[in-house]
């Protein structure tokens, strides 16, 4: 299924207002993106390697918001940074949809409330020793900085 976001298109093919939906009300301590064509899914191998980095930044997997880039969802394809429902976020191995500029790899950013940086994907880095240090340094920036 496909989202049409052309309001005059809408206008006119349901001959009355349109009203913009406010974003999401639920709001989550961490969203985290990935790409998994085979399934909606993370393979249980990195989720466990997930749930093991959440709790080193004293979250838990059931309190991340974990999106799957290639999942159909609507509400998960965000056309504005503020629909985004957290303050922080985490893309593994993937663009951060709503910013279309090539963010570099394990550099936290700022974007008004929004903190988010970009990583390799999860596969990779449990890997790699390199990248997780890389991924522990900037988590702590991120998320552990008080």
């Amino acid at each position: 299924m496909e989202v049409i976001r052309n309001p005059n298109f809408l206008k006119t093919f349901l001959k009355e207002g349109i009203y913009k939906v406010s974003p999401p009300t639920v709001r989550y301590p961490l969203v985290v993106l990935f790409e998994n064509a085979p399934a909606l899914v993370l393979p249980e191998s990195q989720e466990d390697f997930l749930e093991k980095i959440l709790q080193a930044v004293n979250l838990r997997l059931d309190e991340a918001k974990l999106i799957n880039r290639l999942s159909p969802n609507p509400e998960d394809n965000w056309e504005d940074w503020q629909e985004i429902p957290s303050q922080y976020l985490i893309a593994f191995g993937t663009k951060i949809p709503v910013f279309k500029v090539d963010i570099p790899l394990y550099e936290v950013k700022y974007y008004k409330t929004l903190s988010f940086f970009v990583a390799d994907s999860l596969a990779d880095i449990a890997e790699d020793k390199d990248k997780k240090k890389q991924l522990w340094k900037v988590l702590q920036e991120m998320l552990l900085k008080n």
